[in-house]
């Protein structure tokens, strides 16, 4: 092969690398928000849930987990399970081990795992209004994100394909 055939080549896996990094970027976020969508209304159902029902945590665990959807479902059926150990660990331990991989932001994140330090440990009505302004507060995060997606798509996608493209142009 000659020398200008495999430079043709290498630039051709740059571009192909470059759009592989932008598209990994795009579901990435795109997840993200789906993510935060799926958690805000599954907080509202373990709002609702709470409010509705007189039971221990366990049994609401695995109801918010019947309703729930996508990221959610997955992480209130990881919690669902792990609930055997309540009582040798604190609640909101086994909150946060469950919400250990959750594919969220960071801020949306780090107010999701404080939700577990108020559950089962205040009275009814100051659980509620900790669910209620928590579910509040993500929801800021969730919208500001999806408002901000059309420009931040376009930059995940366009940084890697134009380095890429740079590299390639180097190359030649």
């Amino acid at each position: 092969m000659s020398n200008s055939i495999l430079k043709l080549l290498g630039v051709l896996m740059l571009l192909a690398a470059g759009v592989y990094a932008g598209t990994v970027n795009l579901k990435r976020e795109k997840r993200e928000l789906e993510s935060m969508r799926d958690f805000c209304a599954a907080l509202e159902i373990l709002r609702g849930e709470l409010a509705t029902r007189s039971c221990g945590l366990p049994e609401l665990m695995g109801a918010v987990r019947l309703k729930s959807h996508g990221d959610a479902e997955t992480f209130f059926a990881a919690l669902s399970a792990s609930m055997f150990l309540l009582g040798e660990e604190e609640f909101s331990t086994i909150w946060t081990r469950a919400a250990k991989e959750l594919p969220l932001p960071v801020a949306f994140r780090v107010i999701w795992d404080g939700i577990g330090l108020s559950l089962g440990r205040f009275d009814l009505g100051l659980q509620l209004s900790a669910l209620e302004r928590t579910e509040e507060e993500l929801r800021s995060i969730a919208e500001k994100a999806e408002r901000s997606y059309p420009d931040r798509s376009r930059v995940s996608f366009a940084l890697p394909a134009a380095a890429a493209a740079l590299l390639a142009i180097l190359l030649i």
